[in-house]
């Protein structure tokens, strides 16, 4: 059997790791356990991404690894393993992941021990890629005062999230790993991943359906349904879309959502009818959009530094903030539960901040 990297060389990896912790001053990762989270700055956060051979059992693999993940070699520790393709996420010390030399042999021996453990087929000739991901990123949560709650590891840089209304749990967009995954926002842990079928971006949640949204070219299906276990159900073609960056809950099972690429928001039903569609000439790139308690539209134009209201009809009412009101690059925005407050996120270069309004 033959293992190949699909996107670094193990020497590259090496030096990924080393270059993370160079500019970090504290790599602030902690070691993700079933029962506990202990947090370590010497421990390092790897995920595994192989493409799964047809004669692979994933099922009966996926048992073994969580049974048998105390005999994985001594350098990394498994601590989450997930279906699709065969994600496996572990812990592992920064020290082995510095040198090349000590990276290439902890690569090696991990995948020799999950051959060897998992008695997987060595007969039949087989090109495995591999993609090896290392993260530090948290999702952090935060009261509507800004005062900081609790934080957990993500398996990526996210996108978008969206709460699941009536459970403790949320799903996160994941861009450029072409993913969704779950998190308990009660306990802060992490879930089950699943692999969608382009670059997302957006999601919310309408009918008990996620909805993801994204870049996606092939077809022009822009939107991905799944059920709240995370299988897909089916698409939905949002005619003449291109690029779909955020999704809210409409009325009716529908759904309101940007259009960077075109300039435009609208609205869709599940059904596959779309209710509307608005184009501007003069503002540029919505990055969000958001309803108010007279369900009224209030989208935020990045380019434009401007948050525009607009009637579900798509009639113009005015605009509520800009630059007047130190919006710069407004990238996302939302209600409070009560609508008593209004939060926009301002991403300047390398400094991001969230502006609170109060409503009346």
């Amino acid at each position: 059997m033959f293992v190949e990297e699909q996107k670094r060389t193990l020497e590259s990896f090496a030096n990924q790791t080393k270059n993370l912790v160079k500019n970090t001053q504290e790599l602030n990762t902690e070691v993700l356990s079933r029962l506990e989270e202990q947090k370590d700055d010497n421990v390092c956060y790897v995920e595994w991404t192989l493409a799964t051979s047809d004669n692979w059992d994933v099922d009966e693999i996926k048992k073994t690894l969580e049974n048998c993940s105390s005999l994985m070699g001594k350098y990394f520790r498994i601590v989450f393993v997930y279906k699709r393709s065969l994600v496996i996420q572990t812990s592992a010390q920064v020290c082995f992941l510095q040198s090349a030399e000590k990276c290439q042999l902890a690569v090696k021996s991990f995948l020799k021990d999950l051959l060897d453990i998992c008695e997987l087929d060595m007969e039949t000739k087989t090109i495995v890629q591999v993609e090896i991901t290392i993260s530090k990123e948290k999702f952090e949560s935060s009261n509507d005062s800004g005062d900081f709650l609790q934080h957990c590891h993500l398996s990526g840089n996210p996108r978008d999230i969206a709460v699941i209304p009536g459970e403790d749990k949320a799903v996160v967009t994941f861009l450029d790993q072409k993913s969704i995954q779950f998190i308990d926002i009660k306990t802060m842990k992490v879930g089950s991943t699943h692999f969608v079928p382009f670059r997302c971006r957006g999601v919310t949640i309408v009918k008990d359906k996620i909805c993801v949204g994204g870049y996606y070219t092939m077809r022009r299906k822009n939107l991905y349904i799944l059920d709240k276990q995370g299988e897909n159900e089916f698409t939905v073609n949002v005619p003449n879309a291109g690029d779909i960056a955020h999704l809210h809950p409409g009325p009716d099972d529908s759904v309101y959502y940007t259009d960077i690429k075109c300039n435009a928001v609208g609205n869709v039903t599940l059904e596959r009818e779309q209710q509307f569609r608005k184009t501007s000439e003069d503002l540029k790139r919505p990055m969000a959009v958001t309803t108010d308690k007279k369900c009224n539209l209030c989208v935020a134009w990045e380019d434009s530094n401007t948050i525009q209201r607009i009637t579900p009809n798509r009639e113009y009412i005015d605009i509520i903030l800009n630059t007047e009101n130190d919006i710069c690059n407004p990238t996302d925005i939302l209600f409070s539960k009560d609508y008593r407050k209004l939060f926009v996120l301002n991403c300047v270069e390398d400094n991001t901040y969230v502006l609170v309004f109060s409503c009346s």
